[in-house]
């Protein structure tokens, strides 16, 4: 969030808007990336060593990722106000996603914490260079550019640290003889990151400027809070490909119902002071950032279940064909991905070509997000009704209803209490202090209340508490 507020209370909505059409082309530009990381994960969860070939493999591979940056980047500010001749420092991002996104990968299969380690060193370098070189020096475009590439390059060396013993094996040809064999397995999920991403260039071309995109990166980023709750179920998915028993899955759904909830609540309850925090300009769209917040919450879900059916898939322990890896749930999750994107990516075409003419900036973009948030619904349940079929799990909706409950009270008091008495003053160091108990009212009524209702909560809070007294 201090990153953000960096820049959006720096740059102009245009260079912030460029920013985050960067964002989506490294997408495009990182689409062979998976070829490796999907493998090494699931190599390193059942100790393969596999991963310096990995690394070797993906500096190599990050060439290609430039080439598809430059070549999309180019195609993009042909129909848009952003500029090329910026947009094209942004390519020097690839190599540091590349190498990170396989070091997460190799991490997250034997060590997962390390990965929230780096990221924490990431956003902290990331905040600190942004402030040296945007704020202070007035770089610009250039400086958050150079800003996110430090921080890489520290999540790096510390995710490499952390990784050595898993790297001291030598390169072996063969890992990389049977990536490049099952390529087309990993690189089929990539299509529906590809396509998902069509809608920033559909709005931004259909408007003919990227404007729109500041107000929609910036409402994505706040929800983004949301998307903390995620490392709860990130081991869920190395330790089922690793083959322990599934009977912590119950348990951990319930520890992420319990984390998400309030998030949600948070984001959606403080929208409009978040919106203000990061640029007076964009309180207008605040509307649209309750929306993402449902939105990210559905996707999370989405993923919880994806990585449940992925670990528990076993084709790749076996001399599988072709039609194995087919009738595999590593083949049938991204058909359904692909299926769900193409349907949002179309939708979305077809109302905004038809609307955007005679409709506001901020209905276009509420337009968008809500359609973001229905086309999540029916794959979700789809996917709950697939793992029903093949391990016994239950969401508990008792304790899911008690939290909701207990959240709903607190934020909505802190609802009506913002709305009534929180001035919205232009010296934003006082603004910011005069959330701070409105923030504590929030958040901390929902823990203190969960605490002492439910004694499950309490036993994972004093387990926290002995886990550091022992550290």
């Amino acid at each position: 969030m201090l990153f953000v507020l960096l820049l959006t209370r720096t740059l102009s909505p245009l260079e912030y808007g460029t920013f985050g059409l960067i964002t989506s082309i490294t997408i495009y530009a990182a689409v062979i990336e998976p070829i490796i990381s999907i493998w090494s994960l699931r190599e390193t969860a059942r100790n393969m060593p596999s991963s310096k070939t990995a690394v070797l493999s993906g500096c190599v591979f990050s060439i290609l990722g430039v080439i598809v940056f430059l070549v999309s980047g180019y195609f993009l500010t042909q129909n848009t106000d952003a500029d090329f001749n910026i947009l094209m420092y942004g390519s020097i991002l690839i190599p540091g996603i590349f190498l990170n996104r396989i070091l997460i990968a190799i991490n997250s299969g034997w060590k997962p914490e390390v990965v929230s380690i780096a990221q924490l060193f990431f956003v902290i370098t990331e905040v600190i260079s942004a402030f040296i070189l945007v704020y202070v020096s007035d770089f610009g475009l250039l400086g958050v550019i150079f800003s996110v590439l430090i921080a890489y390059v520290v999540s790096i060396i510390i995710q490499l640290f952390y990784a050595k013993n898993k790297l001291s094996y030598s390169f072996d040809i063969k890992f990389l003889k049977n990536w490049l064999k099952r390529f087309w397995l990993p690189l089929y999920p990539t299509i529906g990151n590809v396509v998902v991403y069509f809608d920033v260039a559909i709005f931004s071309m259909l408007l003919g400027s990227v404007i729109g995109l500041a107000f929609w990166t910036a409402g994505i980023m706040i929800s983004s809070i949301i998307l903390t709750s995620q490392v709860i179920f990130r081991p869920v998915y190395s330790k089922l490909v690793s083959g322990v028993e599934i009977n912590f899955l119950n348990e951990n759904l319930r520890q992420f119902f319990f984390f998400v909830l309030p998030l949600v609540l948070l984001v959606i309850v403080f929208a409009k002071p978040a919106m203000f925090i990061l640029n007076p300009e964009y309180v207008f769209a605040f509307p649209i950032v309750a929306i993402l917040a449902i939105q990210v919450f559905l996707s999370l879900i989405h993923r919880y279940f994806q990585e449940i059916l992925m670990g528990i898939e076993k084709v790749d322990l076996y001399d599988s064909s072709v039609t194995d890896y087919v009738k595999s749930h590593l083949f049938l999750l991204p058909s359904l991905q692909i299926i769900k994107n193409i349907f949002y990516v179309t939708i979305l075409f077809i109302i905004i070509s038809i609307i955007h003419e005679s409709s506001s900036l901020l209905e276009l973009l509420t337009y968008w997000a809500i359609i973001s948030v229905l086309i999540q619904i029916p794959f979700i349940v789809y996917l709950f009704i697939l793992i029903k079929k093949h391990i016994l799990i239950s969401l508990g909706f008792t304790q899911i209803i008690l939290y909701l409950v207990i959240g709903i009270i607190f934020f909505g008091l802190t609802y009506v209490l913002l709305d009534s008495y929180l001035q919205y003053e232009n010296e934003l160091f006082s603004f910011i202090i005069n959330l701070i108990p409105y923030l504590i009212l929030g958040l901390g009524g929902y823990f203190l209340s969960t605490f002492i209702i439910d004694y499950r909560t309490r036993s994972l809070f004093l387990s926290i508490i002995n886990e550091i007294k022992k550290k």
